[in-house]
């Protein structure tokens, strides 16, 4: 549990699982909750660094994606303009 100290990945954790589950699984006591917990967050720590890197933004929970794109392509015209 060194390790993850004041890293924010309990507080993370806790937002998919309650509080006592994530104790378990950064003690390594719920190995199949712990992997899925960690494939979790490394999934959205890549897309939130391919976003920053690319400057593409991130569908949102329940847009469809055609919108996102027209707004994505808005979004850069208007930054070519600035």
């Amino acid at each position: 549990m060194v390790f993850t100290c004041r890293s924010g990945l309990q507080e993370t954790l806790e937002n998919i699982y309650v509080e006592q589950v994530v104790t378990h699984i950064l003690s390594g006591k719920a190995v199949n909750r712990a992997i899925r917990g960690h494939v979790l967050v490394d999934t959205a720590l890549h897309s939130l660094l391919a976003e920053n890197t690319f400057g593409f933004p991130l569908p949102l929970e329940g847009s469809p994606t055609d919108s996102t794109d027209e707004e994505h392509n808005d979004q850069r015209s208007s930054q070519s303009d600035s």
